[in-house]
């Protein structure tokens, strides 16, 4: 699988971003300046900048690396596809001793396929990177081998980039349809091969069913392929077939042309158009892979990156007038027996979620990161648009732009919201900038707790304390 040189860049991006969050800032005074130099807009310079401090951390080498690790593991893979289609081929006509039972070759052959093909196509209209198949096992089998610290976070970096792209599922897709694909190639072959060699005699058995139902079943599978120029056998073929092999001399080559046409156009074809499909739809893409600036690591460096702009309510918001700030606790105006939707923002991965029990009358939006799960948010209050919005963020970070800005539009009109600045460690200063900072917030119905304990009460989960 090759890299494009955007989709190279918003890996290595991400990676950065994603080490700095965990390991603190890089020493990067002299990328910055190649940045500035060398990049027009904020999102050139992050990745001019994150590709110097990956070369500076060997994130390059250890890239290459994992990109050979996945091309190996789909090699295995379609290995295996290219075995298990042999398999399957034989084991559906047998040795040759005794009659080949159609019903049951066609569900060797085509069963399975038609089942991962649906959960599949399923998986297209709901939220999530594809079902468990082929393509998350070799995503599975990546990370395996890549199970140190940077190697995992370049996978982790690698995958991020692709689902903000909107390129992982067709990209798990890829791999998915190529495997079957060998698979059914495999097949086809095996069957030509077998067939060639070997006499065979085919049949239908069934207690229960007419000879009407083989009829109409075998001609309605059968009149594709018989465009493409494959037999399909005639009534008294199909009549003389069922319980016993047919006595008719060119019987054995017409259900042969037959299930070899139905494995073609049913299995093959329809796993190399949805390869085909999936390559053109990831690769266009992966060419419009973004960088959104608004991500934690990127939005403290817009100040850095872009010295000339002017960055408002990060640090050192402006004063305003004490009539505008409003440092009320919410602990007095909140009611828990109305509508609420509780969200958490940021927060640190030991923090315990939810805080409280629901209830009737809550809804949990979850924990907030990414600029997607903040637009779904937006969209689900609007849709179910409690009176009560309550916000738990971490105190111990410093709030960015995107943050009060998202906060902001958490508060619309007709909507109270109650912001709990949590500190998940003691003692830490940053919470009074917290406070300072969504007091000063555009909104009127902005209201703040320190605690859960002082909004919800007994019932609210403390914050874990890291040691």
């Amino acid at each position: 699988m090759g890299l494009t040189r955007s989709l190279q860049t918003a890996w290595l991006t991400e990676t950065v971003r994603l080490y700095e969050i965990k390991n603190g800032r890089c020493h990067d005074t002299q990328e910055n300046r190649q940045a500035i130099e060398r990049g027009p807009t904020l999102e050139a310079r992050l990745a001019i900048r994150a590709t110097a401090l990956a070369e500076k951390l060997a994130f390059n080498t250890k890239a290459n690396l994992i990109a050979a690790q996945a091309r190996w593991a789909l090699s295995g893979l379609l290995l295996m596809g290219l075995l298990g289609g042999i398999s399957a081929a034989v084991s559906a006509l047998g040795s040759g001793q005794h009659p080949v039972n159609l019903l049951v070759a066609l569900l060797t052959l085509l069963g399975l396929h038609f089942v991962t093909l649906i959960l599949w196509l399923i998986s297209l209209s709901v939220e999530t990177a594809g079902p468990p198949g082929l393509g998350k096992l070799w995503l599975a089998i990546t990370r395996k081998l890549n199970k140190q610290a940077d190697n995992h976070l370049l996978v982790q970096g690698l995958t991020s980039a692709l689902s903000r792209a909107g390129a992982l599922k067709p990209t798990l897709g890829v791999i998915s349809h190529a495997i079957w694909t060998g698979l059914m190639a495999a097949v086809i072959l095996t069957l030509l091969v077998l067939l060639s060699a070997r006499q065979y005699q085919f049949q239908w058995e069934t207690t229960l069913l007419g000879s009407g139902v083989f009829l109409h079943f075998t001609h309605l599978l059968g009149w594709v392929p018989s465009l493409l120029g494959f037999s399909t056998p005639d009534p008294s073929i199909i009549a003389s077939s069922i319980g016993s092999p047919s006595p008719l001399s060119n019987a054995g080559v017409t259900w042969s042309s037959w299930l070899i046409g139905c494995v073609l156009v049913y299995g093959f074809f329809p796993r190399l158009i949805l390869l085909l499909i999936c390559m053109r739809w990831a690769q266009r893409n992966i060419r419009l892979t973004p960088i959104d600036t608004t991500l934690p690591g990127y939005i403290n460096l817009h100040s850095t990156l872009m010295p000339e702009s002017r960055v408002i309510g990060i640090d050192h918001p402006a004063a305003q007038p004490a009539s505008q700030a409003r440092p009320v606790t919410a602990a007095t105006t909140f009611n828990t027996a109305e509508p609420y939707a509780i969200l958490g923002l940021e927060l640190t991965a030991d923090t315990p979620w939810p805080p409280i029990p629901m209830g009737k009358t809550g809804n949990d939006l979850g924990r907030i990161d990414s600029r997607e799960q903040r637009q779904h948010a937006l969209q689900t209050l609007k849709a179910y648009g409690p009176g009560q919005v309550v916000a738990v963020c971490d105190a111990s970070q410093t709030p960015d732009r995107g943050t009060l800005h998202f906060l902001n539009q958490l508060s619309t009109p007709g909507t109270k919201l109650y912001v709990v600045a949590q500190a998940s460690q003691p003692d830490n200063n940053r919470e009074r900038i917290w406070r300072e900072q969504i007091a000063n917030l555009p909104a009127d119905s902005v209201h703040i707790s320190s605690n859960l304990q002082t909004l919800f009460g007994a019932t609210a989960t403390p914050p874990h304390h890291a040691n």
